[in-house]
């Protein structure tokens, strides 16, 4: 198996970095490529039905007119056919474990989750199957769109696109600032742009390989594709989705490892935000639980760099206009937690589902 390639080196002989913290920002050819196939299938038709998106976004929906000819392709329907209940962080997690397009296969030290969904199921024999044809799909699709000449043509707007993310990309200790909140530590984190995945849509990526941790930001653009910008030009919403991002594999874990039973008791509270959860993709109360945790975090972790503002902002707008209604309980406690060193993160966790039995 090989390891994602650094596709920056292609533009200057080395990985460009944020300031601050130094992280790596690189994009993820396969990443790009699965964006092409939903941006196809699903986005660029919601763009061509809004004329105020197209000239919001004039790159999307240049590459849209420019491959939406294979919308009718055999291989792309191969591909998604086989994946059409599958959300994309899960197919991102895949891809970037296998070699690039037009070669990608399962290798065979590759972890069962990490295909297993691909059978609705849950047999391993069937979802490896099932996960191969994936890859086959888009192998080929790959070959019929060229997307060899797509990389050269492409490669000065994705040079210009990783020095706006190095350029806009917050002067603050971010990293610290989430380990020293959930009192732990990832080998590495990286941010991976796309300039295919729809506008808003973030992905925390969580790989494990030769016994290290490391954390991928995966994300559209997040801000227009106006006045010179490819689209990641707001510094607010770049800190606010790396932020969420890499707090996902910290914090999905520990509500993991909580008991089945505890879960199941609360998911009485799922009842009056469903709707409004499974329209914005949480289909569950564990889900939905990961999701009010991390968001949480973002609040406390603001507060803690003395980013009151912020802390107002992330908990108004997450509770009232995403209708994450638990948040101002679990903001409560991951506060005590935070103050008070002898309160471990899967305590605080257990209290606050405890306290909705």
């Amino acid at each position: 198996m090989k390891t994602a390639i650094l596709f920056l080196l292609l533009f200057f002989g080395k990985a460009i970095t944020s300031r601050g913290e130094e992280l790596p920002v690189r994009f993820e050819k396969n990443v790009e490529v699965l964006g092409l196939a939903y941006l196809i299938g699903f986005h660029g038709p919601e763009l061509e039905a809004d004329p105020a998106k197209k000239g919001q976004y004039p790159i999307a929906w240049r590459h849209y007119t420019e491959f939406r000819q294979y919308a009718g392709s055999p291989n792309l329907q191969k591909s998604l056919g086989v994946a059409d209940h599958l959300w994309l962080d899960y197919l991102i997690a895949l891809l970037v474990q296998v070699d690039e397009f037009p070669n990608a296969r399962l290798p065979e030290t590759i972890s069962e989750s990490a295909y297993l969904r691909f059978s609705q199921k849950k047999d391993k024999t069937e979802a490896k199957v099932l996960a191969q044809q994936f890859l086959d799909g888009l192998n080929a699709f790959y070959r019929e769109a060229d997307f060899d000449n797509y990389w050269k043509r492409e490669a000065p707007l994705y040079a210009e696109t990783a020095k706006e993310v190095k350029a806009r990309f917050p002067q603050e200790p971010i990293v610290t600032a989430i380990e020293q909140f959930y009192r732990s530590k990832k080998d590495s984190y990286t941010l991976v742009p796309s300039l295919t995945l729809p506008a808003g849509m973030g992905f925390g990526i969580w790989q494990q390989k030769e016994g290290k941790n490391h954390i991928l930001n995966v994300f559209g653009p997040v801000s227009n594709q106006e006045g010179g910008s490819n689209g990641f030009a707001d510094v607010q919403r770049l800190r606010d989705l790396t932020i969420h991002e890499f707090s996902h594999p910290f914090a999905n874990p520990e509500i993991d490892k909580q008991q089945s039973e505890a879960i199941q008791a609360t998911e009485k509270r799922y009842e009056p935000i469903r709707e409004s959860m499974t329209n914005q993709g949480y289909p569950t109360w564990k889900i939905c639980l990961y999701e009010h945790f991390v968001r949480a975090g973002e609040v406390v972790i603001a507060r803690n760099a003395g980013r009151e503002e912020d802390a107002r902002r992330l908990l108004d707008y997450n509770t009232n206009e995403r209708k994450f209604i638990y948040l101002p309980e679990i903001v409560d406690q991951l506060t005590r937690y935070s103050r008070t060193p002898s309160l471990n993160y899967t305590e605080a966790v257990r209290r606050v589902l405890d306290g909705w039995r």
